[in-house]
């Protein structure tokens, strides 16, 4: 039986499906929205803690020449102490480097026949270099793109293969998903949905990796980082959806 939960999760994609396919301009408004509250939290909160420095570091001067009672002395260095520790943590969080995604790569001098194919899917279809291949044990292919400062820099391209898959596809067949695959990095292919795509992917891997980050950035962003990605990846699995 469905729970309440899963009926609402339910309901609220199937409307977002109708409005992505019956009212796309009002549905791209929607994920525009949505994007840039993923933008705000963290820049909110740089410019607070960054903010609360420069003003400790403003009043610095006139503290050091007074003669303040001790405590207060103490009570300031804490206060600039601990909103330096916070502005470092909200500095590596947007500088984070993301994992890889998992798998053995294949090394440039290796699988030539397969890089070949690679090459000419990528020429046919004006897809960018993909710059890593990774191989994996799934039924299944797939690309991820990790710009090299969480947010960002320059992007790198992973294609992800599946040996199983390798097996089981005629060369045509195996194609054709390459073909499919790599129109998800070629930005000329409706682009907006492609760095929508790019998005999800970015924010549901910095979660991932900050569920595990010390208890300070968990407190600071982790929190947020999980939430926001599993709600953007809830809200634009429609337009993800229409784009495969």
């Amino acid at each position: 039986m469905m729970q309440p939960s899963d009926l609402s999760t339910r309901q609220r994609l199937d409307q977002l499906e109708r409005e992505a396919r019956e009212r796309p301009r009002r549905h791209a408004v929607r994920l525009l929205f949505v994007v840039a509250l993923g933008y705000l939290y963290p820049l909110l909160l740089a410019l607070l803690v960054f903010g609360v420095v420069v003003v400790l570091l403003a009043f610095a001067p006139a503290i050091w020449q007074s003669s303040l009672d001790p405590r207060v002395m103490i009570l300031y260095a804490a206060a600039l102490v601990g909103a330096l520790v916070l502005a470092i943590a909200i500095l590596k969080t947007l500088w984070t480097d993301l994992p890889t995604p998992p798998g053995q790569p294949i090394a440039d001098n290796e699988a030539p026949a397969l890089r070949a194919m690679l090459d000419e899917v990528q020429r046919a279809t004006g897809a960018p270099v993909v710059h890593k291949i990774m191989v994996d044990t799934h039924l299944n292919a797939g690309v991820a793109q990790r710009p090299r400062f969480g947010f960002w820099g320059p992007r790198t391209n992973y294609l992800a293969l599946g040996m199983p898959l390798l097996i089981a596809l005629t060369p045509e067949q195996f194609r054709t998903i390459l073909a499919h695959e790599l129109a998800h990095l070629r930005g000329g292919h409706n682009s907006f949905t492609a760095w929508i795509f790019r998005l999800q992917q970015t924010w549901e891997t910095l979660g991932q990796s900050l569920a595990g980050a010390k208890r300070l950035r968990r407190v600071v962003i982790g929190w947020f980082a999980q939430w926001y990605g599993a709600y953007l990846s809830t809200t634009s699995l429609a337009l993800r959806r229409l784009h495969e």
